[in-house]
């Protein structure tokens, strides 16, 4: 059995522990800048494998599960519009 959990319980921190804005993070990078991977009108998506960034899911028993990212999204429009390449 699956247990669904909220977007607002679902976050990004640093090596410290320290929560990260996403939003604000991927737009602190200009287009310009080599960690942009892709900035079209779907989304921006950047590299971020050297930042030790973390994905945590909270656990019903309190614990977390820390995921080393290697890149973060951010999209424009909703989430039913699929990139193909």
């Amino acid at each position: 059995m699956s247990i669904g959990i909220p977007k607002e319980h679902l976050f990004i921190v640093d090596s410290d522990g320290r929560r990260i804005d996403t939003e604000e993070l991927v737009n602190s990078f200009p287009d310009s800048d080599p960690r942009v991977l892709l900035n079209d009108e779907i989304g921006k998506l950047l590299y971020v494998a050297d930042l030790d960034l973390y994905f945590v899911t909270p656990r019903p028993n309190g614990d977390q599960i820390r995921q080393k990212l290697k890149e973060i999204g951010l999209p424009r429009l909703g989430t039913e519009l699929k990139r193909h390449q």
